[in-house]
């Protein structure tokens, strides 16, 4: 740097001169121009990020990327997941699995539409009630089941009424598009028709069982829970028995593993609750939402569970 002289003008010259110099250092070392848009970026990306939604529907463009999470209808909840595939029973599979893609498509809308899934949620839903009985002496038990065959006997009906609609369709189709003689339509009228006898013998135990409690009660509280445990084991053990035989016409219906459906012409549903397998063949446009909504139950087989969030499956 320039020494200092004393003259009062050189002065004001020597510290321009100082000045000038510290100016040119540090813009020699200091990079002001790329120090202000660091300062000025995140004042930039708001500026930008405001334009955007001004001229972007964001919420439309990520509800056409992502599925909407549907809840599952409270009429199927649980439906679907009664028995992994290899425990239910193959009969009925195997008569229905005879059938035409279109005929057993059709089948499938018309049993589950007008009321088997129905009468499997009725059942589930009086299973479930019984099972809270947690009471341990007999009188307890006693005292609780008479409370619940009276508060639930109606309920039977309902099941009886919602089993028997659904079957009744189905088997309206079949007797309509069927050969007369062609033997798996004779079977699955039988199986049906067993079905519909079962609940109808299972709604007058449970008539039955509740006009003893009744008519008792008034008469001998003790003969009440003395005559109880017999009809309630009937009922609770036929109840359980015809749910899982319900369980069993749902998932034949459902039932396309190793089908192709490509060609068959069929119209799109409702898909919830169809079984899969890596062998079938869907039309391509459903294949996103197949893929979407599936998941793995077991042996190969995927089902699909409409509300199941996903991206790909296979």
């Amino acid at each position: 740097m320039t020494d200092y002289t004393g003259d009062g003008t050189a002065l004001d010259q020597w510290l321009i001169a100082q000045r000038d110099a510290l100016d040119a250092d540090l813009a020699t070392v200091l990079d002001l121009e790329a120090g202000l848009r660091e300062v000025l970026i995140a004042a930039q990306y708001e500026v930008l990020d405001d334009d955007l939604g001004d001229v972007l529907d964001l919420e439309s463009g990520l509800a056409a990327i992502v599925p909407e999470a549907r809840p599952v209808p409270e009429a199927r909840q649980g439906t679907k997941r009664t028995r992994e595939p290899e425990e239910y029973s193959d009969d009925e599979i195997r008569a229905i699995k005879t059938l035409s893609i279109h005929d057993r498509w059709a089948l499938r809308g018309h049993i589950l539409r007008n009321g088997l899934e129905l009468a499997y949620q009725t059942a589930k839903e009086l299973a479930d009630s019984g099972e809270r009985c947690t009471t341990h002496t007999p009188h307890e038990s006693a005292d609780f089941w008479a409370r619940w065959i009276v508060a639930n006997h109606g309920r039977f009906d309902d099941l009886y009424e919602a089993l028997k609609r659904g079957l009744d369709e189905g088997a309206f189709y079949i007797r309509g598009h069927l050969p007369i003689h062609r033997s798996p339509k004779e079977e699955l009228l039988n199986h049906w028709s067993q079905r519909a006898i079962e609940a109808k013998q299972l709604t007058d135990q449970a008539h039955k069982w509740r006009n003893d409690v009744v008519h008792r009660r008034f008469a001998d509280e003790a003969v009440v829970r003395g005559v109880a445990n017999p009809p309630r084991e009937a009922v609770v053990r036929g109840l359980s028995t015809l749910m899982l035989k319900i369980a069993d016409a749902i998932h034949a219906v459902n039932d396309f593993t190793g089908d192709d459906l490509r060609e068959a012409g069929l119209q799109k549903e409702d898909l919830d609750g169809l079984r899969w397998s890596a062998q079938t063949k869907w039309p391509p446009e459903w294949q996103e939402e197949i893929d979407r909504d599936s998941v793995p139950i077991g042996n190969g087989v995927f089902e699909v569970r409409q509300g199941n969030t996903r991206t790909s499956l296979v």
